[in-house]
């Protein structure tokens, strides 16, 4: 997860309590304050807004966290009645909103409101994710990559709170797949799984 100034943010998983810091300009890492539990092995996810990063915990636990850089300290916020699992994903609104997939092969859409630090549920999506689904924001809207060895595309409308189901990508997502926005007009999709597409 990128902070916009400079930095990015990794947490592994894989039932450990370890994220890092990946400074762009002098090309060094460096290891957070250990997060509160252990992150799951499948199903953790990271975005960064409003000046923290925050990260559900995944299959270890329905946990949510939020990591203060500037104190080198987390904090546990509320999550969602439904956990994530794999397929899961998080990305930051202009509204100071928070949205999430929650994989699994379920198709639960939530929204978290940072101000008042609560969680609920949206427009449930066309059909439900898994490994290799991704999300972003771009533009005035939210686009969904399905996963789970499928190809679905999905465009959310917050305003509407509405889906539109988009041009399926041509071939299914796995494992590693994702996308991300250029910031002006396209999105990319990485198809993961044993391909190099």
């Amino acid at each position: 997860a990128a902070d916009g100034s400079g930095s990015i943010y990794y947490c592994p998983g894989a039932s450990n309590s370890n994220c890092y810091k990946y400074v762009v300009a002098t090309n060094t890492w460096t290891t957070t304050a250990a997060a509160p539990a252990t992150l799951g092995w499948v199903g953790i996810s990271i975005v960064w807004a409003d000046r923290y990063l925050y990260v559900y915990r995944g299959s270890n636990g329905n946990n949510f966290y939020r990591y203060d850089p500037n104190s080198n300290s987390w904090s546990t916020m509320n999550a969602s009645s439904y956990a994530m699992n794999r397929g899961s994903g998080m990305v930051a609104s202009g509204s100071a909103s928070i949205f999430g997939i929650h994989g699994g092969g379920q198709p639960f859409f939530s929204k978290y409101d940072i101000n008042s630090n609560s969680w609920s549920f949206k427009a449930a999506m066309p059909e439900g994710t898994n490994r290799g689904a991704g999300i972003v924001k771009a533009g005035d809207y939210i686009y969904v990559l399905q996963g789970g060895n499928l190809g679905g595309f999905f465009r959310y409308n917050e305003t509407e709170n509405s889906w539109t189901r988009m041009r399926s990508l041509p071939v299914g997502s796995n494992y590693g797949g994702g996308i991300t926005y250029d910031g002006s007009d396209t999105i990319y999709a990485l198809v993961g799984g044993d391909t190099d597409v």
